[in-house]
């Protein structure tokens, strides 16, 4: 299991996490949600050890996270961050074979777990091109597969997938295709950890969930028990009504109209008249 306890940063005067404890478990899909500034990156950097200045303790699989080897690490929790900037001529192919870096195998080796994810992913046609050229979209998909390789592991298990708003740059079926990867790993024993902008993409997606605001926790806990309208309403400061997807049973999220305050409705009115 991958837990962080009692987790509290602060930047300056502000408080960006405080008291945040959240457990990702083996083959169960976690996403994090919450407005702009609620901590959620930072949370997720935290958990990848990006950043180590933080009160509270995270431990991989029983293991103080800081106690970990850079290459230890890497065979059991990959990273997904929300953009990557690579200016070499790599081409798509080259970029997935990355994620086998940690494992100093045979190149006969990298080049076929490199071919058969990109091959699981529909990802033939670009793997000769060069990064560079690729869409936003395209260059995130094979990032996705670099991940995939890096997690690659018969021998190690559980692993660990860290994605930072990852359906940011894609089109609608890319990102439900981007998520039923993600949701597909975890049949396989992988424990996923997802920061989700779009509530009805976490609905969909996610086994559990955690709620931040102001770096704050407002609630966790089965997808049904948290999508609840008070507690989103809470989070993210604006009316929800949460309705029973007919397709699949899961909550669905609509956003209402916000009431408008009363000078700014006159506001509007005066202005209505004069035109």
């Amino acid at each position: 299991m991958y837990t962080a306890q009692h987790i509290s940063l602060k930047r300056g005067n502000r408080q960006v996490l405080q008291q945040v404890s959240l457990a990702v478990k083996p083959g169960v899909f976690t996403a994090v949600l919450g407005p702009n500034g609620a901590g959620k990156s930072t949370l997720l950097k935290i958990f990848s050890n990006e950043l180590s200045q933080y009160a509270g303790e995270v431990k991989l699989n029983g293991k103080p996270l800081p106690q970990y080897k850079a290459q230890e690490l890497a065979l059991v929790r990959a990273v997904l961050p929300q953009s990557i900037h690579i200016n070499f001529p790599y081409t798509a192919r080259e970029i997935v074979q990355l994620g086998r870096l940690p494992y100093h195998e045979p190149r006969q080796q990298t080049e076929a777990v490199a071919e058969e994810i990109m091959e699981a992913l529909g990802l033939q046609l670009l793997a000769d091109r060069k990064y560079v050229t690729l869409s936003g979209g395209e260059q995130q998909r094979v990032q996705l597969a670099r991940v995939m390789a890096q997690i690659k592991n018969k021998t190690l298990s559980p692993r660990y997938l860290l994605l930072d708003e990852p359906t940011s740059s894609l089109d609608l079926a890319q990102q439900h295709s981007m998520l039923q990867v993600a949701k597909n790993l975890c049949r396989q024993n992988v424990g996923v950890l997802a920061i989700l902008h779009d509530l009805n993409l976490a609905a969909l997606y996610a086994d559990e969930l955690l709620l931040l605001k102001d770096g704050k926790p407002i609630a966790q806990g089965a997808v049904a028990e948290v999508m609840q309208e008070g507690l989103l309403e809470k989070t993210f400061s604006h009316p929800v009504q949460v309705v029973c997807n007919g397709c699949c049973g899961r909550p669905f999220v609509m956003a209402m109209p916000q009431q408008q305050p009363k000078n700014e409705l006159i506001y509007a009115l005066k202005f209505s008249n004069h035109g």
